[in-house]
């Protein structure tokens, strides 16, 4: 059939509106939507002459730059490549009407929020100021103000100054004074049941972590008969000082209460039921050891739940395919800015700042298009995102994407991977997700959290201690001394290549670690030596990198000594697998 020449122009305009909301070069539509298709914005030339930008940028050729720029046919990395100039470190100065135009036209884009800092520190007298940068995420609706009488407020202001008491006490690790806090407050009321519960259980966990296990079961019994999170923690803390005291039954009473008040969250659950089988057998019951050890292994992603499964010689089975990418998927998301920046920054090898743009298209976007930006995190492998997104979708048990939840990077230090790495991403997750802007309120930069003082140590580079020094951003550079931080560690005298003590040390400092060691608390027994750590951020981060390890290692094929050598009470010494398949 002929088709009318109106028609044809139609339909030629509307093949020609599809191919622009695209953007730049791509495959038809496939009409399967497993079929692959292209995901493209810019043209080969545009790819290369952007690379050769950055490049001139990299090396403060700011002339051979423009003259690059002069020629692109797309401009839609312009952003990006004007934001590295102006913030230059040492290089180029950037004027106050350079700042204020580029806030005007990329106010939206990552960085905003430093470039506007400085531009509002630039502004003369007189001009007005920059433009505000976009929120990074949705904003919540403000809450409703409360209207306080005089009474409430004044009880509050008590309650506020009573806990701040307590916190510093515990952050000092001075149980008795911090008692001795709580219980004056208490006589005063100024706590609902609940959350004196809690304090009462931290109280008896700092008498725990000092070593004085009779104060400590004495207060975490009774903040185990209270109400709310209480319940958990007295139980858990009762647990642990019954069986340093010996007192296996007692123990194993507290951990199985604590398994039930912990139900619903699945990491503390099965570590409660681990410990509890621990007491069980140490009390000669076998068959409740079992029982308990079953119900650990039931979340068998966690620490414990792992260790358990593996005693039981049960499988522990990850799925690694990748999220369905339907076509359909990707037209809901397509004609976004950030979306289209973050391809474009793909194409042309800027995982790090894609990475940053398509996590912000996250916050910012509504539930419905979240499943689509998730499947182009991982078209793309975008590492930070990607983790992110899929642990969100898991909380919200909308559905568990384990290619997410562990993606392999593909960053490369400076002079290769000299350890696995399934260790080094085991640490680059827990660290900072994979963010490579990351900055913690301590001051540790990029993906391997690398405070500036320990890089300059380790890299023997003392610029990277300046505080405007942006050399830690630099994945290959932040990965190869994180890296070699964790070589430093694993060959240290005490370490001696256990993995655990490396991961506490990472985190809590191999001067603490010495101390712990030389305390001696734990009758020379792992998982007692990692609940003794008296920092919860260690305690926790221990776990998590373990547990990241053994993920890991099962993603690239490998075996997993460190989980057999927990799994037999013995601590995990680091054995270097790369190239090897289980």
């Amino acid at each position: 059939m002929t088709v009318p020449r109106p028609y044809f122009h139609l339909a030629a305009l509307f093949l020609l509106l599809l191919m622009s909301l695209v953007g730049g070069p791509t495959k038809a539509a496939p009409e399967d939507a497993s079929e692959a298709f292209a995901i493209a914005v810019l043209e080969p030339s545009d790819i290369e002459l952007y690379q050769k930008i950055f490049a001139a940028q990299a090396r403060a050729d700011w002339a051979e730059a423009d003259r690059l720029i002069r020629r692109l046919k797309d401009r839609i990395l312009l952003g990006h490549v004007l934001y590295e100039r102006y913030m230059h470190p040492n290089a180029y100065r950037s004027s106050y009407g350079e700042l204020a135009r580029w806030m005007k036209n990329y106010a939206d884009q990552p960085g905003a929020e430093r470039l506007y800092r400085l531009a509002a520190k630039r502004r003369p007298k007189g001009h007005a100021a920059p433009r505000l940068p976009v929120p990074t995420r949705k904003q919540p609706p403000p809450e409703p103000q409360e209207q306080l009488t005089k009474k409430e407020l004044d009880l509050r202001r008590a309650r506020y100054q009573a806990q701040t008491a307590i916190n510093q006490h515990l952050k000092q690790a001075q149980p008795e004074l911090a008692e001795k806090q709580l219980w004056a407050a208490n006589e005063r009321a100024l706590f609902e049941k609940e959350n004196f519960t809690t304090l009462l259980s931290r109280v008896a966990a700092s008498y725990f972590h000092a070593g004085n296990d009779a104060k400590a079961l004495s207060l975490a019994t009774l903040s185990a008969a209270g109400e709310g999170s209480g319940r958990f923690a007295g139980n858990w803390v009762g647990g642990l000082a019954a069986w340093r005291q010996g007192n296996c039954a007692l123990s194993a009473g507290h951990f199985e209460r604590a398994t039930v008040a912990a139900s619903e969250r699945p990491w503390d659950a099965s570590a409660a039921a681990f410990w509890a089988a621990r007491a069980r057998l140490a009390c000669r019951q076998p068959e409740a050891v079992a029982r308990l050890l079953d119900r650990a292994a039931y979340n068998n992603r966690t620490f414990y739940g792992m260790i358990a499964a593996r005693q039981l010689g049960r499988d522990i089975v990850f799925s690694w395919e990748h999220p369905p990418f339907p076509w359909k998927d990707y037209r809901t998301i397509s004609d976004l800015p950030g979306v289209r920046r973050a391809v474009a920054l793909s194409q042309v090898g800027r995982i790090d700042w894609a990475d940053v743009e398509l996590r912000y298209v996250w916050q910012r976007s509504e539930d419905d298009r979240h499943q689509a930006i998730l499947g182009l995190a991982s078209r793309l492998n975008l590492p930070s995102t990607q983790v992110r997104a899929a642990k969100l979708m898991e909380r919200r048990e909308m559905t568990m994407v384990d290619s997410a939840l562990y993606p392999v990077p593909d960053f490369t230090p400076t002079g290769g991977y000299s350890i696995d790495r399934a260790v080094i991403f085991a640490f680059m997750r827990q660290e900072s997700e994979f963010n490579t802007l990351a900055v913690s309120s301590a001051g540790a930069r990029g993906l391997m959290q690398l405070m500036p003082a320990t890089a300059s140590f380790i890299g023997r580079d003392r610029s990277l201690k300046s505080p405007t020094s942006t050399k830690l951003n630099d994945p290959t550079l932040n990965i190869a001394l994180g890296q070699r931080y964790i070589e430093h560690l694993l060959e240290d005298r005490n370490m001696k290549g256990n993995l655990l003590l490396t991961a506490a040390a990472y985190n809590g400092g191999p001067g603490n670690v010495n101390r712990w060691l030389q305390r001696g608390n734990f009758s020379d027994d792992p998982f007692l030596f990692i609940e003794t750590i008296p920092l919860e951020e260690t305690r926790l981060y221990v776990t998590r990198v373990l547990t990241n390890l053994w993920a890991y290692r099962m993603r690239m094929g490998q075996p997993t000594p460190e989980l057999d050598a927990l799994a037999q009470g013995q601590w995990p010494v680091y054995k270097p697998l790369d190239d090897k398949k289980s």
